[in-house]
């Protein structure tokens, strides 16, 4: 009996070294899919760049014309219905869905602020790093950037392709928008059930680096 609690001890013991490292090991494989995944959609832009010249120039993104341009940059099938409902009724407002063959989802979704100056000019684009797997959360798997293809008009993003939020000061803006709290940002009522758009920026300022500070708190447990 006396052996048999001392190993249980030591087994003990191990785990509780062993659990910290395993941890740290997911966030940091987690933290760089996301930085792959940004790469992923900046490269799609500058290649479209290259071929169409500067942004302005572009369709607006609530043309075909524009989805035609996109698609010719991507390796991708079309989503099955129910493959992947996280985001099906973002093609009801206007954008479009793609599975592409590395295994990542892009969800394009145009939108205005209610601005109508604004229409056709701005799209925010979420990948899902890895497609149909749960948990197809924001903030874990699900990360935000906004294109602006208007010099003209920057208040609310910068001209080009950026992590969603990239306007935003350091601070608690910037987390509330990643936990999903942050209000007047904009973002929320893109997707209904999409509102940690800012995490992708909030990895960018700390070097992709997951740590205790990051918003939301069981990033890595799917890994």
């Amino acid at each position: 009996m006396v052996e048999f609690l001392v190993v249980l001890f030591i087994i003990s013991v191990i785990a509780a070294l062993i659990t910290p490292i395993y941890g740290a090991i997911n966030k940091h494989l987690g933290a760089e899919e996301v930085r792959r995944g940004q790469k992923i959609v900046e490269n799609i832009f500058n290649e479209m760049r290259a071929e169409l010249g500067d942004f302005y120039l572009w369709p607006d993104v609530t043309k075909k014309a524009f989805y035609k341009e996109f698609e010719k940059h991507i390796d991708y099938r079309e989503l099955k219905p129910g493959e992947y409902t996280y985001s099906e009724d973002v093609v009801k407002y206007g954008g479009n869905r793609y599975y592409l063959k590395n295994g990542m989802i892009l969800t394009l979704s145009t939108y205005s602020y209610h601005d109508k100056k604004t229409t056709g000019k701005h799209m925010l684009i979420a990948f899902d790093t890895n497609g149909p797997e749960k948990p197809n959360r924001p903030g874990i798997d699900i990360f935000a950037m906004s294109f602006n293809k208007d010099p003209n008009n920057t208040t609310l993003h910068p001209y080009g392709i950026y992590p969603a939020g990239h306007n935003l000061p350091d601070g608690e803006d910037l987390a509330y928008g990643c936990r999903g709290l942050g209000e007047g940002l904009a973002y929320w009522y893109f997707f209904p059930n999409m509102h940690n758009h800012t995490c992708l920026e909030y990895l960018n300022r700390s070097n992709f680096k997951i740590d205790d500070r990051y918003p939301i708190k069981n990033f890595g447990k799917r890994f």
